[in-house]
């Protein structure tokens, strides 16, 4: 029941969102102890709390606010983007959260004609109030179930970053004006040619910089620069065909990492300008670049030896920090 997707780097700790639907959580494991191996520090939701684990099925994204000291992370399932306070309770009330599922900011919701963000709805019920045969459906009936991928916070701007794959776009939240919809980010001429999965902020190598990957196109990398009401793209990625299913990203002085999951490898990209440099490893079935092979992955109890992919997400942590592999 293991599928990690998002990784953050917090105080000492490496936090991960496990995506698996039948057992979704965020945990917390402390790499700065004297003991050998990471130690869990923090975990939620809580096993006995199973409407909780319904409302955060499939966590996709997650980032930490440490201004607010929030978890903020998007689901699949129930296509939402959540805000969960340093313990692990959704935060209610805030002025501008539509809440159809507790401390969920806004929702994709069905409708007979086609898939809306519950912002646009007006009146919609919240999931506590709907009949048990309404939240059977909320539930399990998800065509959008897909649509909600990476999202990254801009603590400074008070801006909340959301890659939604089903429209092609990066919406864009402010906090501190009630979670308005300010703008949204179009990093394709036509939105139906781009899928976005994951956005990263350039912090602190490139502030007031996105990385953004999409899944469709072999050039699909973007850096866009961003201000608190608009956006421009910086640039585009090279096109290289080891770049296929482009999701995970990660951010250094002077190296963008991407993960390209449909050729089993991380690749090494310039942040400066796109241009494709190297690939860093491969991690196809016979491991040939001497990385944790499938096999030694299975004997530790995730039985993954016959999967052809393991990559979903990347995090770049420098050296000399508590958690970095020397």
């Amino acid at each position: 029941k293991i599928q990690f997707r998002s990784m953050v780097y917090k105080d000492d700790e490496i936090v991960v969102a496990n995506g698996h639907h039948k057992a979704p959580f965020i945990a917390g494991f402390n790499c700065n102890n004297a003991a050998s191996g990471w130690k869990l520090d923090a975990y939620f939701p809580y096993q006995n709390n199973s409407d909780r684990k319904k409302f955060m099925g499939h966590p996709y994204g997650l980032t930490w606010d440490k201004k607010h000291k929030w978890w903020i992370f998007t689901t699949q399932d129930t296509s939402s983007l959540f805000i969960y306070d340093q313990h692990g309770e959704p935060v209610r009330n805030l002025n501008g959260m539509r809440e159809h599922f507790p401390g969920a900011v806004f929702s994709l919701v069905n409708q007979t004609d086609g898939i809306y963000l519950d912002t646009f709805i007006p009146g919609i019920k919240s999931f506590m109030d709907e009949t048990k045969h309404q939240q059977k459906w909320d539930l399990q009936s998800k065509s959008s179930s897909y649509g909600i991928r990476g999202v990254a916070v801009d603590i400074e701007y008070g801006l909340i970053f959301v890659a939604i794959e089903i429209f092609g776009h990066i919406l864009v939240y402010d906090i501190d004006k009630n979670f308005t919809n300010t703008y949204n980010i179009t990093i394709c001429d036509d939105p139906r040619e781009c899928e976005p999965i994951s956005v990263i902020t350039g912090d602190p190598y490139f502030p007031f910089t996105l990385f953004i990957t999409e899944r469709k196109n072999s050039n699909g990398i973007f850096a866009v620069r961003y201000s608190k009401t608009g956006y421009n793209i910086w640039w585009q990625s090279e096109r290289y065909d080891g770049l296929q299913h482009a999701t995970g990203i990660a951010v250094s002085a002077d190296s963008l990492f991407v993960l390209s999951q449909g050729k089993h490898s991380i690749l090494r990209y310039s942040p400066y300008s796109g241009r494709y440099l190297s690939r860093v490893v491969h991690f196809e079935n016979n491991d040939p670049s001497n990385i944790v092979s499938h096999r030694g992955i299975g004997k530790i109890g995730n039985p993954v030896e016959s999967r052809t992919t393991l990559g979903e997400q990347l995090l770049y942590i420098p050296s000399g920090q508590s958690c970095a592999v020397m």
